[in-house]
């Protein structure tokens, strides 16, 4: 008799104890409250923030572009991005969505009237080369200008370079080299 009222006598003053921490917490919330608040359990902050920010371009672009990667460096650092409508992948900040718009921000899709819009002659060359299936290198050397003017471009199946604008190229990027597409009409 005497050891069952022991520990239900144990058990009550850890009950109470228990109840004393858990009273005292909850007063210790209402008089300094958190200024974080994350209501989503038991997911991580980057994966918060990587959700916020497709929310975000989500509602910018109305569901046409969506982020490419895992990981989310801020609305002005670059991303690659991939729009619906049309298919194209390409590399942009989030800010630049919001600045130019998300509709025309697609460089495959949209001649720009300023080539500078495109970022740095690197982002142009992936572009050409993935619209000439790897057949067409836009040199290194351009200085990116407006899309009438003329630029060179290397092919590298015949090896050797031409200058031609940049509209030009994107009418007919799959025969954009004379020498390709004479070599396609001979056979």
């Amino acid at each position: 008799m005497k050891k069952s009222r022991k520990r239900k006598n144990l058990n009550l003053g850890i009950r109470s104890k228990a109840l004393y921490t858990q009273q005292f917490n909850l007063a210790l919330k209402h008089l300094h409250p958190s200024t974080h608040k994350n209501n989503s359990g038991n997911i991580q902050g980057w994966y918060q923030a990587r959700k916020q920010a497709q929310i975000r371009l989500r509602n910018m672009s109305a569901g046409n572009l969506i982020i490419n990667e895992s990981g989310y460096r801020g609305d002005c650092s670059r991303h690659r991005l991939i729009q619906n409508s049309c298919g194209h992948a390409f590399v942009a900040s989030l800010k630049e969505v919001f600045l130019i718009g998300a509709d025309k921000i697609c460089p495959f899709c949209q001649i720009p009237n300023d080539m500078t819009r495109c970022g740095s002659v690197e982002s142009v060359q992936q572009m050409v080369e993935s619209l000439s299936y790897g057949n067409i290198e836009f040199v290194a050397d351009n200085v990116l200008g407006r899309p009438d003017e003329l630029y060179e471009f290397a092919c590298l199946i015949h090896k050797f370079r031409f200058q031609e604008t940049y509209r030009n190229f994107i009418r007919e990027p799959e025969n954009f080299c004379f020498a390709c597409s004479f070599d396609k009409e001979k056979k």
